[in-house]
This record gives structure tokens, sequence and C-alpha cells, in this order.
């Protein structure tokens, strides 16, 4: 029996606030993941952007880390990370995930965890949102972390990749 490879799962966003939902798209990434015997998911973090994200009404992420902190009590596995909502500046989401692949690979000195991209159909549909992404970066998430999307009643994933040429392309990371 061979052995699956580590996995943590990384979601980025406002948590403004934080929902079960958030909560809820781990356990059913996990659940997914370890039911098809795809890997093994040794971790969760969760990382609230920066202030600066141009988001209306978007609370102070002092406030949104409280509340994650809260909601994560009796989570044993999932953890909050600061440190995108802690730097000067907004950070694109690329950014976020090669600063946690990093620190994962200095971390773990045995074995290797790689770092997946968590989210919702939303996410992955907001690709497609003209200057919002950079192509470069799309394939970068797409390529070298893969994406583990969960989906929601008004998004349909897997029609939109077979409609855009870069996740249809990196299809079998998705």
């Amino acid at each position: 029996m061979t052995s699956l490879e580590n996995v943590t799962l990384l979601s980025c966003g406002s948590f403004n606030p934080i929902t079960i939902m958030h909560l809820r798209m781990f356990e059913l990434a996990r659940d997914y993941l370890h039911a098809e015997n795809i890997c093994e998911v040794v971790g969760g973090i969760i990382s609230p952007v920066h202030d600066g994200y141009e988001k209306e009404d978007l609370q102070p992420s002092d406030h949104r880390c409280r509340m994650i902190d809260l909601a994560l009590v009796s989570s044993d596995w999932i953890k909050l990370d600061s440190w995108e909502c802690n730097q000067e500046n907004w950070q694109r989401t690329v950014n976020v995930l090669h600063h946690h692949q990093q620190q994962l690979s200095n971390n773990n000195n045995t074995e290797r965890t790689r770092l997946m991209l968590l989210c919702g159909a939303d996410v992955l549909q907001s690709f497609a949102v003209p200057n919002l992404w950079a192509e470069s970066d799309i394939k970068e998430i797409v390529r070298s972390y893969g994406m583990v999307v969960i989906t929601r009643n008004d998004c349909d994933p897997l029609k939109f990749i077979h409609e855009s040429d870069v996740l249809y392309r990196h299809r079998l990371f998705v």
C-alpha cells in the first residue's frame, strides 16, 4: 500500500465575518479527498485578507482574526494565520500561497507537505472577471498548488472549467 501525499488546505478571503460554511468547506474537502484516496489532509489554514483590500464594509483585521480564533476554538486541525493581514499592503493570492508553502517546507523537515488552495466555486468563477486576476497567477495557482473547489448552489464549476482555456488545460489540478 502506497502512502498518500500530505496536503494542507489554505483558504484566503475576507472572512467578514467567518461563517459555518467557511469551516464546512474544510470538512467537505477533507472528507472527499480522504474518501477518494487522493491525499492525506494534515492541516488547514485560514488566511484573512489585508485591511487594504477594497471591499465595502470590511471590518478591521484584528476583529476578523478574533472572530476566526473563536470559531476555531474546537478545531484541532484548522488554524488561523494572520501573516497576510499583517503585511504592509494587500497581497496577491499567489504570494500568500508562496509564503505558506515556504512555511510548510521550513516546518516539515522529514515529509513534504503540499499546499492547496481551498475555495468556493465563486472564487473559481472570479478568474473570468476582467483585470481581477493575472493569467500568470491563475496558471501558477493551478499548476504549482492545485485547487479544491467546493460547489455552491448558484455556481457550476465544471462548466466554468470547460469554458476557461487556462483551467481546462490544468483541469487535473482543480
